[in-house]
């Protein structure tokens, strides 16, 4: 989790905007950092910067059950998803098959009793996850997804990395020369804003690249000695 707690991060927000005080922000300086931790935590994109494919914030990733009944067409998102990334069926220990709504809505014989069976596909539509077939019994998932993160109060830190504290504070401090229309010091928070998480961003595929030349080497050798 970070170091910085919400009550910091607006204390050096202030700070970075020249020691300005709460009242000549209109004690904006929360709802800043706030939007700064959430822009992080979901955007893909940051005006000409991409978020790589291959990035991801693992503390973010969790899961929840949810039971299903005979004659349910659907299970319900967890209130905190961004995405779901797919359902496990826990009943008969099986990964469910993603298919989007279109073709959900061409598959016939939804609301018929007589094809109901075990449920094989899901497809995300609004609040709801839609199981295919239609449930014949009662059936136990697991919900694997990407979470929102709860907004910061008081004493609280992010839950993602101490590594991520900064790049917040400058996200929330270009918002603050946004506010007081200083145009050219929001451009340089910005800019080092962009360069600091394509650095951090680029150490998890550093990490990836290194743990794929350790094990490739190794594999290799194992398949030349038999093994």
């Amino acid at each position: 989790m970070g170091d910085k707690s919400f009550t910091t991060f607006k204390s050096e927000l202030l700070w970075a905007l020249g020691g300005l005080s709460a009242a000549d922000v209109n004690s904006m300086e929360g709802s800043w950092v706030n939007s700064a931790y959430l822009s992080l935590t979901s955007r893909n994109k940051f005006w000409k910067f991409k978020v790589p494919k291959t990035f991801s914030f693992p503390e973010l990733d969790t899961t929840t059950t949810a039971t299903g009944n005979d004659g349910d067409a659907f299970i319900t998102k967890p209130s905190d998803n961004i995405f779901v990334h797919t359902v496990w069926d826990m009943t008969n220990d099986v990964m469910l098959a993603y298919r989007d709504h279109g073709w959900y809505t061409d598959q016939t014989g939804r609301a018929d009793a007589d094809s109901e069976s075990t449920p094989t596909y899901w497809t995300p539509y609004g609040t709801r996850l839609y199981l295919y077939p239609t449930l014949d019994d009662e059936y136990n998932f697991t919900i694997y997804y990407r979470k929102r993160i709860a907004d910061l109060t008081g004493s609280t830190t992010t839950v993602i990395g101490a590594e991520w504290d900064e790049p917040i504070l400058m996200f929330a401090v270009m918002r603050g020369y946004m506010f007081l229309r200083d145009f050219d010091k929001a451009k340089q928070w910005r800019e080092e804003f962009i360069l600091t998480i394509q650095d951090l961003m680029g150490m998890q595929e550093r990490q990836a690249r290194y743990t794929r030349d350790r094990l490739i080497p190794s594999v290799m050798q194992t398949q030349k000695q038999g093994y």
